[in-house]
């Protein structure tokens, strides 16, 4: 396995990429491309959550992809988060031939502020001027910061990525993704748990239902029992062992199906 840091920022040495890319072999599928995963662990826009990173990398790696982890601006405002994205992007594209890479399919996945993160990196790419993913995967996103804003005392997320505890509705909306949902967005895979107190699956129920209506493909799946940032939900991530969930496990294999099946994901080597 190859693992390489790149430095995204000359001016903030905490913005970031991780690559887990396999070592490249002539044997194994014949030398070909592969697809990206670019992932955005969560962390309330404060830190960069360490079991959303690697464990999630090595676990899209070992099923054919190259991974990528970013650690993006945290307590930066907006767009900034959003930019590093980018920025990973193009590094990526950039170094596409000597990492295998296939550019034309880089996924983006995210994990609670990550997946916001992400997802608003969907929402805006065409007004950014940014690539566009491929695919989009989140998990337990927190989609609707109007609501969030309505229903909870704690701040931190707002202070993180707004400046501010208490952002005017123009902002809230701005970086509400279900506000801003729309045509062209990239095929979306969605999952979460009904117990969920810090994020809610109402976000991505609602999600799910703008997307509907602008027509973009995508998959739901709610797991009736699990708590926030399960990330793998097995021994990889686990913190304690309320986190080993197998049933919720399963949301990798499902998400590696539905990328094969919807998002034209193909592993069968050139001939």
């Amino acid at each position: 396995m190859i693992y390489e840091k790149t430095f995204l920022d000359d001016d903030n040495k905490e913005v970031f990429m991780e690559a887990y890319v396999p070592n490249h072999s002539e044997e194994m599928l014949k030398g070909m491309q592969r697809p990206a995963v670019l992932i955005c662990p969560g962390g309330a826009y404060s830190v960069i959550a360490e079991t959303e990173g690697e464990p999630v990398a090595l676990k899209f790696m070992s099923m054919g992809y190259n991974a990528f982890v970013l650690h993006y601006s945290v307590n930066t405002v907006f767009p900034k988060p959003m930019e590093d994205i980018k920025s990973a992007f193009d590094e990526i594209i950039k170094n596409a031939d000597r990492w295998h890479t296939d550019k034309g399919k880089i996924i983006l996945c995210g994990f609670s502020a990550g997946a916001h993160n992400a997802c608003m990196y969907s929402v805006y790419w065409k007004k950014y001027n940014m690539p566009k993913p491929f695919a989009l995967i989140l998990g337990y996103p927190l989609a609707d910061f109007e609501e969030r804003f309505e229903d909870r005392t704690d701040r931190t997320c707002e202070k993180a990525l707004l400046g501010t505890e208490t952002p005017d509705a123009a902002a809230l909306e701005e970086v509400s993704a279900i506000s801003n949902a729309n045509a062209d967005m990239p095929p979306v895979f969605i999952w979460t748990t009904a117990m969920d107190e810090m994020v809610p699956c109402s976000n991505s129920l609602k999600l799910a239902l703008k997307l509907s209506e602008n027509r973009v493909p995508f998959e739901l799946h709610i797991f009736e029992r699990g708590y926030h940032a399960l990330s793998c939900a097995d021994e990889s991530s686990a913190v304690v062992n309320g986190q080993v969930k197998p049933e919720i496990s399963m949301w990798t294999e499902l998400c590696h199906t539905w990328l094969k099946r919807n998002a034209g994901i193909k592993f069968e080597p050139h001939i």
